[in-house]
C-alpha cells in the first residue's frame, strides 16, 4: 500500500501545475526544441492511449507503451531529492497494482540511475556512449 504522507508535499513546497513541472524541468535541463510542440505530443500520447500521465508531488512520470505493460518512462521533477524518492517509491508501489511488468528509460542523465541504485531498485544498467539504459522488473501485486 502507497503512504500518502510520503508523497504529500512538504510544507512550505507550492504544488505546481503539471504543465508548469514539465516546462520548468525542461528549460532546467536545456531543452532546445519547442515546449509547445513537446506539451501537444504528450498530450496526443495520453489522448490515443500511447501513454500515460501519472503524478506525485511535484514529479510527473510520463510513460509511453513500448509493448503490452512494458513502459519507457520519462520523469520532470521540481521536486527536492528527498521528494523525489518518496514520488518515485509511490509511483512503483501503483506500478505493482497495475500490471505493468517492466519500467526504463534511456537517458544522459546518470543521476536517476544512481538515485534507483541508491534506493536499492535492483535496475539494470547498460551503457551505449554517451546514453544509459536502465530498467526495472516490477513485481506485481495482483
Amino acid at each position: 500500500m502507497v503512504d500518502l504522507q510520503q508523497v504529500k508535499p512538504r510544507l512550505g513546497n507550492l504544488e505546481l501545475s503539471t504543465t508548469s513541472i514539465i516546462i520548468d524541468d525542461l528549460t532546467r535541463h536545456g531543452y532546445t526544441g519547442s515546449i509547445v510542440d513537446h506539451l501537444k505530443s504528450i498530450a496526443e500520447c495520453v489522448n490515443t492511449k500511447r501513454g500515460v500521465l501519472v503524478r506525485f508531488c511535484n514529479t510527473v512520470f510520463f510513460g509511453v507503451t513500448v509493448e503490452p505493460f512494458v513502459f519507457s518512462i520519462h520523469l520532470y521533477t521540481v521536486d527536492s531529492p528527498r521528494d523525489l524518492m518518496g514520488a518515485i517509491n509511490a509511483s512503483i508501489e501503483t506500478a505493482k497494482y497495475s500490471g505493468i511488468k517492466r519500467i526504463g528509460a534511456t537517458t544522459k542523465q546518470y543521476k536517476i540511475v544512481n538515485l534507483l541504485k541508491r534506493m536499492n531498485y535492483p535496475i539494470e544498467v547498460q551503457q551505449h556512449g554517451d546514453d544509459i539504459t536502465w530498467s526495472l522488473e516490477i513485481k506485481s501485486e495482483i
